[in-house]
């Protein structure tokens, strides 16, 4: 197994993880195998590895805190050439991925991750963002206030409006589904979708502002999404929900 430890490597444009990690042997071997794992290395050695490789695309341990010999915290840089443009899944496959199954591992957590300025260029962002939303609610100053319909799951969707309209003409500004909340025979989404808006539209004449109702369109199925998608564009409303 080559060395993945580099304790004094900086981060400039890297990803980097921070893990707690636990283990059958020793803190720094445990580092080792875990940046080899989620990098350029494998479980025995290959012929195949070169230098070029091992430097360009390798993991590095740059900094070590133990709890106790085989306990600690481990904060590992990966650098942005490793990954996949535009392809999370490609990076979580990486760093959250083959590391939980090995054998001398007995216990791993990610603390937290920081994603490179770099990486995160190739993501357009959210459609209008925090500033984009008060522009449109004409909201500058104070904060935006919001609920989530209570009960998550059980109110028909004439229920469910009500009580949305009740929430805007009482001050607030954003109603949104519960995450438990889709297309369920009680409140179909479509039923729900109409009834609601109609009370937003209600809400926004008696109040003169305006109102956001985001609702939920998650679904296992890409075809059913895009499909509640569109049903909300050609309705002439903004805002959707997607529980991820």
């Amino acid at each position: 197994m080559r060395n993945y430890i580099d304790l004094g490597y900086e981060p400039v444009d890297d990803f980097v993880v921070l893990f707690w990690v636990k283990g059958r042997a020793p803190l720094e071997k445990l580092a080792n195998e875990v940046a080899a794992e989620s990098s350029t290395g494998t479980w025995t050695p290959i012929k195949t590895m070169n230098e070029k490789v091992f430097k360009e695309y390798s993991a590095r341990v740059f900094k070590i805190e133990k709890v106790s010999d085989n306990e600690g915290f481990v904060w590992i840089a990966y650098p942005v050439q490793h990954f996949d443009a535009k392809n999370v899944l490609q990076f979580q496959s990486s760093v959250l991925g083959n590391i939980f199954g090995m054998g001398l591992v007995t216990g791993l957590y990610v603390a937290d991750i920081s994603f490179p300025h770099a990486y995160q260029k190739n993501f357009d962002g959210p459609g209008m963002g925090l500033s984009g939303i008060r522009k449109y609610l004409k909201i500058k100053d104070r904060p935006l206030v919001g609920t989530i319909v209570k009960p998550k799951v059980g109110l028909a969707p004439k229920e469910f409006a009500e009580v949305a309209y009740n929430a805007w003409v009482n001050g607030l500004d954003l109603v949104k589904d519960d995450e438990n909340l889709v297309d369920q025979e009680f409140c179909r989404w479509r039923e729900r979708f109409d009834l609601t808006f109609e009370a937003l539209d209600r809400a926004e004449g008696e109040t003169g502002e305006r109102k956001v109702y985001s609702v939920n369109i998650t679904d296992s199925s890409l075809e059913r999404m895009l499909d509640r998608l569109d049903y909300v564009r050609e309705r002439g409303h903004r805002t959707v929900m997607i529980d991820v």
